[in-house]
């Protein structure tokens, strides 16, 4: 079952529960795109979304010529880089 991790209020690093680092790790041990979210930002919530909508897209296989694995190809080499 494909995951992703959405962590929000990244800006707030004093109001964090969980550190950034450890939520890094946790998309790499799961192979899961992690995108961070700042909430108080009307455009970066609409990005965020649009962005998860589109993963969603790809994973769900509505978008033609992409395909689930070389979605999570793409994730790969951006996560390793």
């Amino acid at each position: 079952m494909p995951s992703c991790f959405l962590p929000g209020e990244v800006g707030r690093m004093n109001h964090c529960s969980v550190e950034m680092n450890a939520v890094r790790k946790l998309g790499n041990l799961y192979c899961s795109p992690v995108l961070f979210c700042e909430l108080e930002s009307e455009g970066i919530r609409v990005a965020t979304a649009q962005r998860l909508l589109r993963m969603l897209q790809i994973c769900a296989g509505h978008v033609p010529g992409v395909s689930a694995l070389f979605f999570s190809s793409l994730m790969k080499s951006s996560i390793d880089e």
